[in-house]
């Protein structure tokens, strides 16, 4: 779980993607990913930004 807060001042909590608990860092970059837990059912998720985007 984090506590992601966005550019426009929001802070959400939202869950990791691919983020090893030693490489999370406050500050650092994250991507917005949406993750369907059920039929149309979506949550947001962040991940760190992939290489070159």
């Amino acid at each position: 779980m984090l506590l992601v807060e966005l550019e426009e001042g929001v802070r959400l909590i939202a869950n990791g993607l691919d983020l090893p608990e030693a490489d999370i860092a406050i500050g650092m970059p994250l991507q917005l990913d949406w993750v369907e837990i059920e039929l149309g059912y979506v949550l947001p998720a962040f991940r760190a930004p992939r290489e070159g985007v």
